[in-house]
């Protein structure tokens, strides 16, 4: 069953273009950027619509910047310049209800064509959740919340391609290409300098006894160029040591590179034979991800290879037995678990599902992850960390099982190469 969505604002102005598919609202804001107040009050016995919103506005960047304010601002008192969100029975009055297939307005005030204040309306009356894949009976709040903020940014439904601005809910996420076509048709697209951004770990990691295995012993980071403009760029470490570079088509990485704008590529680091003739003890070697163009954006990252003795299986000082994470180094603090902060005797360290490295396993890491298998930023602090399904690496069934498992159904598998040990 398809379900429709619409918006506050109904007598439409369209433009289109013979090359692009989106379609377009007849107001805009002055620049492609805007503050939503965001705080949604604890709604179907949830608390955590807030983090879910603010997650569906970051999908819009850079095309267009939304900031969030960590307060409340009711979306029906218009007139005050101020962004609002929340869930309401009404489209704000009793003489303005909802369609019957209505999930959520978008209502914008304009003047002389610029936007001056866009409220979002969920309806209360239907059946929400936080989820991703298929759509469900009860709505995914997070891809309504996109939708709803292409419409406040300044876009129309869009059905004759795949797009989240279709006026009807289904299976897509995030925004497509064509909506992001939209954006850039409204908002132009600025000159930005070469710029690199790097998915993956400041902190590669390998452990392992002497003569090897280690684990992991090899470290993927996905390279951006967030530019408008062509960036050259190049990786720098110690060559010959315990280390090797190879770039996405598993030949040696050989510098420099180019990559043109908006487009991203990755390199693995891998350990040499070298290391399985290390000593017991902890050797680190610095490598830097470069951008050549103008430097901007330089990620270090640290490979710290620890040759470990049986009573102290990560090096971290700590005893196996009293360690949180006896196969990942971590700082020792258990500063939550699977939706809240109440410890679950799972150290920081090797808490499956955590790729934020926050302590917690919640929405924002399922969207993470999500980004990350669509190649989008940001990408993920703690790849290590990722696998929740039973199946080693990182993938959408990741994403599936945190959200699934948010939503009090099932639990998670302490699956992943932080708590295994297994690449």
């Amino acid at each position: 069953m398809k379900t429709r969505l619409l918006i506050g604002i109904l007598a439409l102005c369209l433009t289109g273009s013979p090359s692009n598919a989106f379609v377009l609202l007849d107001t805009r804001w002055l620049t492609a950027e805007t503050t939503v107040f965001v705080d949604i009050p604890e709604f179907a016995q949830r608390s955590d619509w807030s983090q879910s919103f603010i997650a569906a506005a970051a999908l819009w960047s850079p095309d267009f910047s939304i900031t969030i304010q960590p307060s409340y601002a009711d979306p029906c008192e218009t007139g005050i310049a101020r962004n609002g969100v929340d869930f309401k029975p009404n489209i704000c009055d009793v003489n303005m209800p909802f369609g019957a297939e209505t999930l959520a307005v978008a209502v914008t005030t304009s003047l002389g064509g610029g936007s001056i204040e866009s409220d979002i309306i969920f309806n209360s009356t239907k059946q929400w959740d936080i989820y991703s894949g298929p759509e469900q009976s009860a709505h995914d709040f997070g891809r309504v919340a996109v939708h709803e903020l292409g419409h406040l940014i300044g876009l129309d439904h869009e059905d004759t391609v795949p797009a989240i601005m279709s006026a009807f809910v289904g299976d897509i996420e995030a925004p497509t290409d064509d909506d992001r076509a939209g954006v850039q048709a409204i908002y132009g697209v600025p000159f930005i300098p070469p710029l690199i951004a790097v998915a993956g770990p400041r902190n590669f990691i390998p452990i392992g006894p002497q003569g090897g295995p280690f684990a992991p012993s090899e470290q993927e980071y996905r390279i951006y160029n967030l530019g408008t403009e062509d960036m050259t760029y190049g990786v720098f470490w110690p060559m010959g040591e315990f280390l090797d570079v190879q770039d996405s088509t598993g030949s040696p990485f050989t510098n420099p590179r180019v990559l043109s704008p908006g487009s991203s590529t990755s390199v693995k680091y891998i350990l040499n034979g070298n290391a399985t003739a290390l000593s017991p003890t902890i050797f680190t070697l610095l490598t830097t991800i470069a951008n050549l163009s103008n430097n901007s954006g330089d990620v270090d990252i640290e490979a710290e290879i620890r040759v470990n003795i049986s009573s102290d299986l990560d090096l971290d000082g700590t005893a196996n037995g009293d360690d949180l994470c006896p196969l990942a180094v971590d700082t020792g603090l258990d500063s939550g678990g699977v939706g809240g902060a109440t410890p679950d005797g799972i150290g920081d360290g090797c808490q499956c599902g955590d790729v934020s490295d926050d302590g917690i396993v919640d929405i924002l890491d399922a969207l993470l992850v999500i980004r990350d298998q669509a190649a989008l930023l940001p990408g993920l602090n703690q790849s290590i960390k990722c696998s929740v399904d039973g199946v080693s690496g990182c993938s959408a069934s990741d994403a599936a099982a945190i959200r699934t498992v948010l939503t009090g159904v099932g639990s998670l598998q302490q699956s992943c190469t932080a708590e295994t040990g297994t690449p």
